[in-house]
C-alpha cells in the first residue's frame, strides 16, 4: 500500500502538470481566449487547485479536444495522465502526438511503460524492439527487446540485439548470459566465451553453467544429438524460446530426430502455441517411446483434457513400468479427475518402485493432505514419517501441519504451518494454510496478511491464489 508521503508526492506532481497546461494552452490558442475554453481553464484551475486530478484532467481534456494540434499540449498531457495512472487515456495523447511529431525514442518509451503499467508486458517488450533500432538505446531496453524477438522466433533479430547489449556494457550478466544461450548450437567457441563471461553473477553462473556442461557434447556427440543436448539443458532451465532455437537447430540437421522432435512440441506447447503436430510426428517415428508419450501427456494436460492426459501417461507406465515418475504423474492425473482411491493405488505404487526415495513418499504425504481422502491413522502416519525424513523441506511440514489441521489438531497445526513458513516464506501453499488456521484461530488480521502474500505473489484467478482472494472476500478485506 502507498504511503501517504508517496500519495502526496504524486499527487503533488500531477498538479505541477496541470499548472503548466494553463501556460501551453494560452500559447496553442494565441490568446484572446474564446469564453467557452477560458471558462474550462478556469474550472481546471479551481479543480487543480482543491486537488482534485480527476475533474482538472477532464476539464482539460475538452480543452485539448478544441484547441487544436499542440504537440505541446499532447505531451503535457500525457505526461499528467501517466501521473494519474490513467494509462488508457495516456496512450490516446501518446498516439495523437505521434501523429504530429513522428515517434521519438523518448515517446516509444513512454509508450512502452504505459503498457508495461497497464499489463500488456508482451507489447511492451515488442515496442521496445523498435527502440534497439535507435542509436542512443540503452542496454536493458535492447535486453526487452531481444526477448520480446525470441518469443516471436525473431533469432536474429534478438541475436542482433544482444550483439549490441554486450558491446554498449560488456558486464551485462543477462545479455551474456542470452547470446551465449542463443549462440550455443551455432557457434560453440563464442559461446563458451559469453557464458563463461557470466558466471560472476551467481544469478546467472547458474543458469550457464548446465548449458556450459552441455557444449561438452560438441566432441562426442553427432551433431544433432550435441543439440538437443543443449535445447534440453535450456529446457531444464524453462528458457523456453532458447531451447525451441536449439531444437530447431537439430531437427534441421536430422529430421527423424524423434527425441528433438518431441521436446519442440513440448517447448512450443509451454509459449502458449500447439506442439501436438510435433509430438505426434515424434510418435509416429518412434512409437515405442515412453518419453514421448509422457510429453503427450503433459501436452493433454496443459489443454485441459484430463481423461486423454491419463491415457498418454498410462501408455508411457506401459513402456516403462519400474519409473516411479511415470507412477505419480499417473496418480496425480486420477487426483485431478477425483478418483482418490485410484490415484491413492498409483502414488503408493511409485513408493514401492523406489522405496529409498523419500521424494514420493512426500508425495504420497501430499497427497494424504491436500485430496478430501480420510485421512485415518495410517495415512496420518505416512504424512508424519514424510515430515520426519525431510524435516528442512517446507512443503512436507505444509503437508503435515494441513494434515494435522483436518484431523482437529489445532496446536500442532500451528506449529508445523509455521515451521513450514520459516522454512520458506514464498511457498504459497504453506501462506495459504497458515492463512486458514489463523483465521479458525480468530487472528483475522494474521490470516488477511497470508491470503493478501498469496494473491500478491500469483495473483487471484486460480489454485491457491483463487483459494486465497476468496479468503479475503470472506473475511472483508481488500486485496
Amino acid at each position: 500500500m502507498e504511503s501517504k508521503r508517496s500519495r502526496a508526492g504524486q499527487g503533488a506532481a500531477i498538479l505541477a502538470r496541470l499548472v503548466a497546461l494553463v501556460l501551453i494552452v494560452s500559447v496553442a490558442v494565441r490568446q484572446p481566449l474564446s469564453t467557452r475554453i477560458a471558462g474550462w481553464l478556469d474550472d481546471a484551475a479551481v479543480h487543480a487547485v482543491r486537488g482534485e486530478t480527476g475533474e482538472a484532467l477532464a476539464a482539460y481534456s475538452r480543452v485539448a479536444a478544441r484547441v487544436g494540434d499542440s504537440p505541446d499540449l499532447y505531451r503535457m498531457l500525457a505526461d499528467a495522465m501517466i501521473d494519474a495512472g490513467q494509462y488508457d487515456v495516456a496512450r490516446v495523447y501518446l498516439y495523437k502526438l505521434a501523429e504530429l511529431e513522428g515517434w521519438s525514442d523518448q515517446q516509444r518509451r513512454a509508450l512502452a511503460a504505459v503498457l508495461d503499467k497497464s499489463g500488456e508486458t508482451q507489447q511492451a517488450r515488442a515496442l521496445a524492439l523498435s527502440l534497439a533500432t535507435s542509436g542512443d538505446a540503452d542496454p536493458a531496453a535492447l535486453v526487452a527487446a531481444a526477448d520480446a524477438a525470441l518469443n516471436r522466433q525473431a533469432w536474429s533479430e534478438a541475436q542482433n540485439a544482444l550483439e549490441r547489449a554486450v558491446a554498449a556494457d560488456p558486464a551485462n550478466f543477462g545479455a551474456l548470459y542470452r547470446l551465449g544461450a542463443l549462440l550455443a548450437p551455432l557457434d560453440q567457441a563464442r559461446a563458451q566465451d559469453l557464458l563463461l563471461g557470466a558466471m560472476p553473477a551467481p544469478e546467472w553462473a547458474g543458469r550457464a553453467q548446465p548449458i556450459l556442461n552441455a557444449l561438452s557434447g560438441y566432441g562426442s556427440l553427432s551433431l544433432t544429438e550435441a543439440h538437443t543436448g543443449v535445447g534440453l539443458a535450456l529446457i531444464g532451465l524453462g528458457d523456453w524460446a532458447l531451447a525451441e532455437h536449439a531444437l530447431l537447430q537439430a531437427v534441421a540437421v536430422n529430421s527423424v530426430n524423434s527425441t528433438a522432435l518431441g521436446y519442440l512440441g513440448f517447448v512450443r506447447d509451454q509459449q502458449g502455441r500447439d506442439g501436438l503436430p510435433d509430438l505426434e510426428a515424434a510418435l509416429a517415428m518412434v512409437p515405442s517411446d515412453p518419453a514421448l508419450y509422457y510429453l503427450l501427456g503433459l501436452h493433454w494436460q496443459q489443454a485441459e483434457n484430463e481423461p486423454a492426459a491419463y491415457d498418454a501417461l498410462v501408455q508411457a507406465q506401459a513402456l516403462d513400468p519400474d519409473n516411479p515418475a511415470l507412477a505419480a504423474e499417473i496418480g496425480a492425473s486420477l487426483q485431478r479427475q477425483d478418483d482418490l482411491d485410484a490415484a491413492e493405488t498409483w502414488y503408493q505404487q511409485a513408493v514401492t518402485l523406489a522405496p529409498d526415495d523419500v521424494r514420493w513418499k512426500a508425495l504420497l504425504a501430499a497427497f494424504y493432505a491436500d485430496s478430501e481422502i480420510e485421512l485415518t491413522d495410517d495415512r496420518l502416519n505416512v504424512v508424519k514419517d514424510a515430515a520426519d525424513a525431510l524435516p528442512s523441506d517446507p512443503d512436507a511440514a505444509a503437508s503435515l501441519g494441513w494434515a494435522y489441521y483436518r484431523t482437529g489438531a489445532y496446536d500442532d497445526a500451528y506449529d508445523a504451518l509455521n515451521r513450514a513458513v520459516q522454512l520458506d516464506p514464498g511457498r504459497v501453499r504453506s501462506r495459504y494454510y497458515f492463512g486458514v488456521l489463523l483465521e479458525h484461530l480468530g487472528d483475522r488480521d494474521g490470516a488477511a496478511d497470508s491470503f493478501r502474500y498469496v494473491v500478491e505473489r500469483v495473483g487471484g484467478e486460480d489454485g491457491y491464489g483463487l483459494l486465497a482472494s476468496r479468503g479475503l472476500t470472506r473475511l472483508g478485506y481488500s486485496f
